[in-house]
């Protein structure tokens, strides 16, 4: 239960800098697009970091909906993977892809 809270407290310092990054998404379209796989790629992109407060409100809800019930282990992790998701999803993207 304590790692949970402590990965939704990480990620909640993400909903800080949301606004920012939500601006700053726009831009990936400034470069040429290739081709059709690279233009819905971007999309993807933009739309995990415009819809980062939605996954972490659905995750943060699905958690307390656990905690309620007497979730415990792995019950708790499938909550705090949709938080994890858009971050994960970007950080793949400028690992493997933006190279």
């Amino acid at each position: 239960m304590t790692a949970a809270y402590v990965s939704f407290t990480v990620t909640a310092l993400g909903l800080v800098v949301w606004p920012f990054a939500s601006f700053v998404a726009i831009f990936i379209f400034d470069a040429p697009i290739r081709d059709a796989w690279d233009e819905a790629w971007r999309y993807a992109l933009v739309l995990s970091v415009w819809g980062y407060p939605a996954f972490w409100g659905l995750g943060f809800a699905w958690l307390r909906s656990v905690l309620k019930r007497g979730g415990r282990g792995t019950a708790l992790v499938r909550p705090c993977l949709v938080a994890w998701l858009p971050v994960l999803w970007v950080g793949a993207n400028f690992v493997f892809v933006m190279r």
